[in-house]
């Protein structure tokens, strides 16, 4: 069963790819952009980082359902929904950022109250997707993980957590708690 075919009759926010009694896998909607900002441009962004950062306006509803942001040495790298890259174009005369050449999905894993009681998660779906030759990139909020593989990917790796998890994950997990 393809993405699209699971996405019928289901919210355009979201499509629930694996349910459990303590883990819920979605995919979230709307393709992502990876870009990076050297620091020599970083004060040309200013503007569209904190446009991003604090976006929510009642009067238009304007706002990013998915921008994270990671400083480094080196860079600053971005994920951002379209929303937010539009921000980013709009000002792209003053702030210049470097876009992957691919555009990503998220799933959003989320365990709930368990998340630091059940280590091993993220490193069973990481290695699922290993084993298939899945790029990822993984986000962490406070208690939710995500993982972002390239769109092309999307049905498989979909199919790959629909399947390997139920199979595999106790397993994979050694018992330490039924998820």
């Amino acid at each position: 069963m393809s993405v699209d075919e699971l996405a019928r009759g289901r919210s355009a926010d979201e499509l629930d790819i694996l349910t459990t009694e303590k883990l819920n896998v979605t995919l979230i909607s709307g393709a992502l952009w990876v870009g990076r900002v050297l620091p020599d441009a970083m004060p040309g962004c200013t503007w569209p980082l904190l446009k991003c950062l604090m976006s929510s306006s009642a009067s238009t509803g304007e706002r990013a359902s998915f921008f994270s942001f990671t400083q480094d040495e080196e860079e600053l790298t971005l994920i951002m929904d379209e929303w937010s890259h539009q921000v980013f174009e709009e000002a792209r005369g003053v702030a210049t950022v470097t876009y992957g050449p691919r555009r990503w999905r998220a799933f959003e894993l989320r365990l709930g109250a368990l998340a630091w009681e059940v280590p091993g998660v993220v490193s069973f779906v990481s290695s699922v997707m290993a084993e298939s030759n899945i790029s990822i990139l993984k986000v962490a909020s406070y208690d939710r993980d995500f993982l972002l593989v390239q769109e092309s990917d999307v049905s498989h790796a979909s199919k790959l957590i629909q399947v390997r998890w139920p199979r595999d994950a106790r397993v994979w997990l050694y018992g330490r708690c039924a998820v």
